[in-house]
């Protein structure tokens, strides 16, 4: 079972020369502690602190650190802050102890090599930004485990760019970042289904500081954000439970209600119902199969989420759409024979004139699960990477390290090749009955992927304004990650 530890360092005391007692870096340290254990729920056990006291050694620093990592699971969550002095030797970034300091770099990269799943870095001190991270690396074999690749790798968010200082807040006495921080850690309504994910509360704090910025012109932080994972990370933070949709599956002589799906909308109450038929029928025999259908279902009780059931039950229904097909893989494919809806007291029917030649195209094209995999992980390997390659790019847009220009210049030869692997991806061999609904989910992300596509292309370039295309990209980005985290429930 996975856990999320943190190494917390604050640096408060200095005995080196030029550099300042920073009094509120002992207050961060605490902020942070009281955030984790409140808003990410960890164990106060799986807290490391350095600094209580106010000094932090550089001996002590590497011990500790060392300490820390030996004792972490290769499902784990890790994640190291610093807040103290940060500052700029030979063009490379250092953190500064309480006796000297370290490069930034160095600690980075060890950091994101230890073994935990999921390596989270926050740091909060000045000239935060310069640092760099590893190129994403997929193996082509994904070993039909998307699941262990989403949020496998290291995230690093700092208080500031590689040109400013990071502040204290003026009403608190504790850091403007850090303050953020804790609060996005702590924001309940940034969780989803149980999980608070780090695009989230990245998102939050960029907003924050924005905001920040409009009203502090004098003391600007732009918060800079860098990754090598595929996706993003989430957090657990309280236990969720679905509302139940209830599975109906009842068999009569001549054919078997095999699922009752709630489709309501508003205070409008329907459902979407699939049967298998057990033998050929008439149309007049299709007729009275329905009404005996619908008089079964009007007493059923089915609902999508609490709120409709609160507003729905015990209501009359207003719509029927039935669909036939002549057995569990007509079913599971979506290829019906027939087709009737009811409203109003009506009943209207249709034949599926193609059945038929869809059963027989299927037939033909279905794969086996061996083929199935080795062709969809391919194409989910490789579009991939392009997915997280634009996201790279825009994030640096967003870091203020690229122009505009300079975004839509580098993605647009991405772009041709994500539009040509989602084309590809119709070409797929049909699945096995067993893994269609793996297939379906295969099929969401290849269209998210190519939805990312859509924020900065030629079109919206003509037609859209730079922030709409801002806000689009976050929007296609959360759906993809939404995609990914689909896997993880598979």
């Amino acid at each position: 079972m996975f856990k999320t530890k943190a190494f917390v360092v604050g640096v408060s005391n200095y005995h080196i020369e030029r550099a300042s007692n920073l009094e509120f870096c002992k207050n961060d340290i605490l902020a942070i502690e009281r955030a984790l254990v409140s808003g990410l729920k960890l164990s106060k056990e799986d807290i490391f602190i350095l600094g209580n006291s106010g000094e932090v050694k550089i001996e002590n620093f590497e011990n500790m650190i060392s300490n820390f990592i030996d004792e972490i699971d290769d499902t784990d969550i890790i994640l190291l802050y610093f807040s103290g002095h940060g500052g700029i030797i030979d063009d490379q970034h250092v953190l500064y102890f309480t006796d000297g300091h370290l490069n930034t770099q160095k600690i980075i990269e060890k950091f994101g090599e230890t073994k935990a799943k999921s390596k989270i870095i926050l740091l909060d001190c000045c000239h935060a930004g310069l640092f760099t991270v590893n190129d994403i690396l997929i193996h082509r074999n994904l070993n039909k485990s998307i699941d262990k690749l989403n949020g496998k790798g290291c995230a690093i968010l700092a208080s500031s760019s590689a040109l400013e200082p990071s502040y204290p807040h003026p009403e608190i006495p504790i850091s403007v970042f850090t303050a953020f921080l804790c609060d996005a850690f702590q924001d309940k309504l940034l969780i989803k289904k149980g999980y608070v994910s780090l695009y989230d509360i990245r998102n939050l704090i960029s907003i924050k500081l924005k905001i920040w910025n409009q009203r502090n012109k004098k003391q600007q932080q732009h918060p800079i954000f860098r990754a090598s994972m595929i996706g993003t990370i989430n957090f657990k933070v309280t236990e969720y439970i679905p509302f139940s949709i209830k599975n109906f599956y009842k068999e009569y002589k001549d054919y078997i209600l095999f699922d009752v799906n709630p489709v309501h909308s508003g205070l409008i109450k329907k459902y979407s119902i699939q049967v298998i038929l057990k033998k050929e029928i008439l149309k007049n025999e299709l007729i009275n199969i329905s009404k005996e259908i619908k008089k079964t279902v009007s007493k059923l009780e089915i609902y999508n989420n609490e709120n409709l059931k609160k507003f729905l039950k015990n209501k009359p229904i207003n719509n029927l759409w039935i669909f036939f097909g002549y057995s569990e893989s007509d079913i599971l494919n979506t290829n019906y024979k027939y087709s009737v809806t009811w409203g109003k007291n009506d009943f209207q029917h249709k034949v599926h004139e193609f059945y038929q030649v869809m059963k027989d195209t299927h037939n033909a094209n279905v794969t086996t699960e061996k083929h199935f995999y080795s062709e969809v992980i391919e194409l989910a390997s490789n579009i991939i990477v392009f997915a997280e390659s634009i996201i790279t790019i825009f994030n640096e847009y967003e870091n203020n390290t690229k122009t505009e220009d300079e975004l839509f210049y580098e993605v647009e030869p991405i772009n041709v090749l994500i539009n040509s692997l989602y084309l590809s991806s119709d070409a797929l061999p049909f699945p096995p009955d067993n893994l269609i609904e793996l297939g379906q989910i295969y099929q969401e992300l290849f269209v998210s992927i190519d939805n990312l596509t859509c924020a900065y292309n030629n079109h919206s370039k003509t037609f859209r304004s730079s922030e709409n295309r801002f806000r689009l990209m976050r929007i296609k980005i959360k759906d993809y990650y939404l995609a990914l985290d689909k896997f993880n429930l598979f």
